[in-house]
């Protein structure tokens, strides 16, 4: 299915700084003993971080999208390019803050309102290409929706995410849509057209995976931020 969105504007305008307190870089989690519902970060760039990682609440979106993976009919892969911000002229710096922001806001509006216009859209991400997930290819397409889904770790990145890969699938009549974001481990659930849930997420299988798959059948893939 291709859908348009609502507009991501005040979403995407967000501070940066979701969680200042709770950031723990995606890179910086490396050593990581799970013992049931929980982890136990060791110690990490000679910080003692301890992170716990728990299943998605019982009966949540999330929950849901994780349990109907094991009927999961019709899987497709997705390449999306999602939408960016456009650049304000540089004469605006010189206006007063509240006409700055104002100006910056209608030209992301309809910045939005045009990004998906003349182009084919899933959930305000244009489309570069998607496909049919083969029997070959279904272990990594459900490792890294497994990981993604099921583990729920206790922070949040200072993280808008962006994107970039998703997942759709049938499973007992209902349609299901998982948008991931490698970028920022944010994970995103549509069920039924519905956006339900968006979270962060500890582990997403191998994004290098999922690109391979895309690459093989001549799928672009969008280019991804300098980190």
């Amino acid at each position: 299915m291709i859908h348009k969105d609502e507009s991501m504007v005040s979403y995407r305008k967000i501070a940066v700084v979701l969680a200042a307190a709770l950031l723990l870089p995606l890179a910086l989690l490396a050593s990581v003993s799970v013992f049931g519902d929980k982890a136990t970060m060791d110690t990490v760039a000679n910080d003692d971080f301890k992170v716990e990682l728990s299943p998605p609440e019982s009966g949540s979106p999330r929950a849901r999208a994780l349990a109907a993976l094991d009927r999961a009919q019709d899987v497709t892969l997705y390449s999306l390019q999602p939408w960016q911000p456009p650049e304000s002229p540089s004469a605006w710096q010189e206006l007063p803050q509240a006409e700055r922001s104002r100006r910056e806001d209608e030209q992301w509006q309809r910045s939005e309102r045009e990004w998906c216009k003349h182009e084919r859209c899933y959930h305000h991400n244009r489309v570069l290409g998607q496909t049919s997930v083969k029997a070959a290819d279904l272990p990594e397409v459900h490792k890294a929706l497994r990981e993604s889904l099921g583990q729920v770790p206790d922070y949040a990145a200072a993280c808008i995410p962006e994107y970039r890969h998703a997942v759709s699938f049938i499973s007992a009549g209902k349609h299901y849509d998982v948008l991931l974001c490698y970028g920022c481990g944010q994970v995103a659930v549509v069920i039924d057209d519905d956006l339900h849930d968006r979270g962060q997420t500890y582990a997403m299988g191998e994004e290098r995976a999922l690109d391979a798959i895309l690459t093989r059948t001549g799928i672009a893939l969008a280019a991804k931020p300098d980190h």
